[in-house]
């Protein structure tokens, strides 16, 4: 049973009256008859659906970030790799030269291009020859182009240049 209303507490409410379809206002509890008390609803504990569809979308599009900074973190350390494949290779192909007589460097270039194979994708080795008469060492990955080495490129296709002196 309920009761309504501060006119008619006493009365238990009847849905055939309907006080509310005339505009009154009307209070509703429930109520105990055998004690004669009105029985309080605890108040609610948790979350509502809102507030648990708002966390949940806030921790997804923190998720996202994450990941996606975790991918581009290994990205560029797979590129960081490269680069630092490709200066190593460099230097030890320096250092190779220059215990190396000038007739055998042709052997020294071969055996480092075929190591540059292994090591870097698609590695290539290319020395040429500056106006100065030094030779310009160039170590090309991926899909980068000799001619494109002006400056170090660093990614999935890149190129170091070292010129070597005699």
């Amino acid at each position: 049973a309920a009761k309504y209303g501060k006119e008619i507490t006493d009365t238990i409410l009847n849905i055939d009256t309907m006080p509310h379809s005339e505009g009154k206002s009307v209070d509703i509890s429930i109520w105990d008859t055998k004690n004669n008390k009105e029985i309080y609803m605890p108040k609610p504990n948790g979350f509502s659906l809102m507030e648990v569809l708002i966390s949940i979308t806030l921790i997804t599009i923190t998720l996202i970030g994450i990941t996606s900074a975790r991918v581009l973190a290994v990205r560029e350390a797979s590129h960081s790799y490269l680069y630092f494949a490709a200066i190593k290779q460099q230097e030890m192909l320096a250092a190779a030269l220059h215990q190396t007589p000038y007739q055998e460097w042709q052997t020294v270039y071969q055996l480092f291009n075929q190591q540059l194979k292994q090591i870097l994708p698609n590695g290539r080795l290319t020395v040429t020859q500056e106006d100065s008469g030094l030779k310009r060492i160039i170590i090309n990955w991926g899909q980068s182009e000799t001619s494109d080495c002006k400056q170090h490129l660093i990614g999935r296709s890149g190129c170091v240049s070292y010129l070597l002196a005699e």
